[in-house]
């Protein structure tokens, strides 16, 4: 078996992710008003980045379940978070292709963890450009209607084209530069 692969199932197994928190700092003040939740790998002795680490799941059909660990523990670990500032988490917009995708999961983990809807902002990354703006509002939608707000990742850099703002309807614009 492939040693990325390996990496792969070794990680999920064991869950041995963990969350880092990025401050978003609102450019008027200076005041930290939210924090964008980054998934690290625990174990240095595995061949793998966190980027890898993604692609492989996306290859091996384990997406949607690596990326139900990732934001199990970025909320588990925002239980303490300071009060009125938001956590960002990361989504890949291919996800809701997975067939094994949950709607709903993340309400439980809400209760669970005493946060609610509104501490939550889901950030559509970069990781897979979504050209069918149809379907990338759709996906907005789906959590703007559980009273979630929504981000565009690194709008303006790559292939993530200004269209994206156009045609979708975005809480926060976070600017990418190349």
């Amino acid at each position: 078996m492939n040693k990325k692969i390996q990496a792969l199932l070794e990680i999920l197994d064991t869950k041995a992710i963990y969350p880092v928190f990025q401050p978003i700092v609102d450019l008027e003040n200076g005041n930290v008003v939210a924090y964008e939740s980054l998934s690290r790998i625990e174990s240095k002795k595995l061949d793998i980045n966190i980027e890898e680490l993604f692609q492989v799941a996306e290859a091996c059909g384990c997406a949607w379940k690596l990326e139900k660990l990732c934001r199990y523990k970025a909320l588990k670990t925002s239980m303490n978070k300071p009060s009125r500032t938001k956590i960002f988490l990361n989504v890949d917009g291919q996800i809701f292709q997975d067939s094994n995708f949950i709607s709903g999961i993340t309400n439980r983990k809400l209760e669970k963890f005493g946060l609610f809807n509104e501490d939550i902002v889901f950030e559509i990354t970069e990781r897979s450009d979504i050209e069918n703006y149809v379907l990338l509002q759709a996906i907005m939608n789906h959590y703007i209607d559980q009273g979630y707000q929504i981000a565009l990742d690194d709008v303006g850099a790559w292939d993530s084209g200004l269209n994206r703002v156009v045609d979708t309807t975005p809480n926060y614009l976070k600017v990418g530069i190349d």
